[in-house]
């Protein structure tokens, strides 16, 4: 077993923490800004648009970013660990 697998779902646990968090913020303040249950596309683009450029944001996309960065690299890490082996036994 490799030693990476551990380390790559606790980043996982944390990447879904973040990115759920971050959903979560943002349809909240679009439910806020236009007093309806349900945004639209254009309301969840422009909440969108906030979340990337809006300076209150900076340290949760700098963590968003770096978990997701570090997820990739340990996923790479594993799939290095473990090559896919071709099947070469024909079942009887």
């Amino acid at each position: 077993m490799s030693a990476f697998l551990p380390l790559t779902s606790i980043t996982f646990a944390i990447w879904t923490f973040l990115m759920f968090r971050t959903l979560i913020g943002q349809r909240r303040r679009s439910v806020s800004r236009t007093g309806r249950a349900f945004p639209s596309l254009a309301d969840t683009l422009l909440e969108w648009r906030h979340w990337l450029t809006a300076t209150e944001h900076a340290r949760d996309r700098w963590q968003l970013l770096i978990t997701t960065l570090i997820l990739f690299a340990l996923i790479a890490l594993n799939a290095t660990q473990f090559p896919a082996q071709p099947n070469l036994t024909i079942p009887s």
